[in-house]
């Protein structure tokens, strides 16, 4: 390394300074034991040289320890540099956890339901007699003409055949109490009901907190009496249309322990079904953009996927249908998360095991994360 070293000329005299001063001292000496003159001027003259050549001697001792310095310093840079890269790169390519993809979930669900306008109860207090038969019968002729507008979609076709003209409405008021011991409701053996329950009803055993559910025992849909957007609407109870044909058809499934592999499966089936008829009733955009936000986030894997959607994300496929209340917007919010992964799994099967195992799994952690949220 040839680089020049800038030693300053006030170090330089420094040095030269006390040099002559050492010699100074020599000379004196030299003096008191009656050296000649010439001795002395000798003595003078090889002080100065002396001082200059230890001043030369520490300006290379100088140079050597700031080259030395300068050599650490740059070991101790790239050093620095290589770990801040190395640290960077595995922050970068680390795999989000599911606490990450719970965390994110939960403040993009805040950002999403944030001004919700307030559920719309229809269902309140008692149905007064002559407004309900008109209702009931509204009510029947919406479900038959459902059928029939989704019946292109060979499982709704199957509930056409089985359920078309034989819907029983009915309205539950909390002030009927708790039906611990069963349908309160007479309902044909061949026919299937859709009960409409109140706000105050939902903390009964008979709904548990839930707002759509199909009850085997009742053999009835039960559906809170809450406004909603047509094809939401459509979706959330031939989803629970399907669960009915399950239990008509005796499958173990539809009686399968929750969250089990069986019950799950279908679970999966259902919400596939009502992502077809959302995807049906905007003419294949539902889809479409469900394939360009999961394009957009380039996950290796769901966890990552929900680990980095934006509430911009959820607000995109819910202009495809317009505005939601606040309970409309909740159930949207979990079948965006299910179909999302679901149609990230389409596009990315497993190497080892069924495509629809990993559809099962993910299910079961998609419901314990927004169960978590909850």
């Amino acid at each position: 390394m040839n680089e020049k070293l800038d030693v300053s000329e006030e170090t330089r005299q420094e040095v030269i300074r006390r040099a002559q001063e050492r010699h100074h001292r020599d000379v004196r000496i030299a003096r008191d034991m009656g050296l000649p003159k010439g001795s002395v001027r000798k003595i003078l003259a090889e002080a100065a040289g002396v001082a200059e050549v230890t001043a030369a001697k520490s300006q290379r001792q100088i140079e050597q320890n700031t080259h030395r310095n300068k050599g650490i310093v740059r070991v101790l840079a790239v050093a620095l540099v290589m770990i801040t890269g190395v640290a960077l790169y595995l922050y970068v390519t680390r795999l989000p956890t599911e606490d990450d993809a719970a965390r994110n979930l939960s403040s993009v669900v805040q950002g999403y339901l944030a001004k919700r306008p307030p559920d719309n109860w229809y269902v309140h207090d008692q149905v007064k007699f002559e407004d309900a038969n008109s209702m009931q019968e509204q009510i029947k002729a919406d479900l038959n003409g459902m059928l029939a507008r989704h019946s292109s979609l060979p499982a709704v076709a199957k509930q056409a055949q089985m359920f078309s003209g034989k819907f029983m409405v009915e309205f539950f008021d909390h002030a009927m109490g708790d039906p611990k011991k069963g349908n309160p409701f007479d309902l044909p053996a061949d026919h299937i009901g859709l009960i409409l329950f109140d706000e105050l009803s939902q903390n009964y055993s008979m709904v548990e907190g839930e707002f759509a559910l199909y009850e085997s025992n009742w053999k009835a849909i039960l559906i809170g009496g809450v406004e909603f957007s047509p094809q939401w609407k459509d979706a959330l109870i031939i989803h629970e249309l399907n669960h009915a044909v399950a239990d008509r058809e005796g499958k173990f499934s539809s009686h399968a322990l929750m969250l089990s592999d069986d019950w799950s499966g279908e679970e999966v089936e259902a919400h596939e079904l009502e992502s077809a008829v959302l995807n049906q009733t905007t003419a294949g955009a539902y889809e479409k953009e469900l394939q360009t936000i999961v394009d957009s986030k380039n996950a290796r894997n769901t966890t990552e996927l929900l680990a980095t959607l934006k509430t911009a994300d959820m607000q995109k496929l819910d202009a495809l249908f317009g505005p939601a209340s606040n309970m409309e917007a909740n159930l949207r919010f979990a079948q965006y998360v299910q179909d999302l992964t679901s149609f990230w799994l389409i596009h990315h099967p497993p190497e080892k095991g069924s495509l629809r195992n990993a559809k099962i799994a993910n299910y079961r952690s998609n419901y314990n994360l927004v169960s978590r949220m909850e």
